[in-house]
C-alpha cells in the first residue's frame, strides 16, 4: 500500500476457477495501525483497497487478503494459493 491505495491482481490460475456468474468477496486483514480500510473497486483482474481516511499519511501499511468465492463445480470452499 503506498499513498493508501494498493493494486492487487488476481493472477490467471486463480481467476480461471472464478465463478464470473457471482461476485467474489475480498476479506482485508490489516497488519498495523490504519484509519479503515476498504475494496474501492474490484473486476475479475484483480481489486484496489483504499485507506479510509488518508489524513496527510504518507507511511506504508501492511495490509493482507483473502478472496473467497466458489469454484466452478465446488460447492463452497476457500481458496488457496499453493
Amino acid at each position: 500500500m503506498h499513498d493508501g491505495i494498493a493494486d492487487v491482481e488476481i493472477t490467471a490460475d486463480f481467476a480461471s476457477v472464478i465463478d464470473r456468474a457471482n461476485p467474489y468477496y475480498v476479506f482485508l486483514t490489516p497488519m498495523g495501525d490504519t484509519r479503515g480500510l476498504y475494496v474501492s473497486r474490484q473486476n475479475y483482474g484483480g481489486f484496489q483497497v483504499r485507506e479510509t481516511c488518508m489524513g496527510g499519511r504518507t507511511r506504508p501499511s501492511n495490509t493482507g487478503s483473502s478472496v473467497g468465492r466458489s469454484a466452478q463445480g465446488t460447492s463452497g470452499c476457500r481458496l488457496r494459493r499453493r
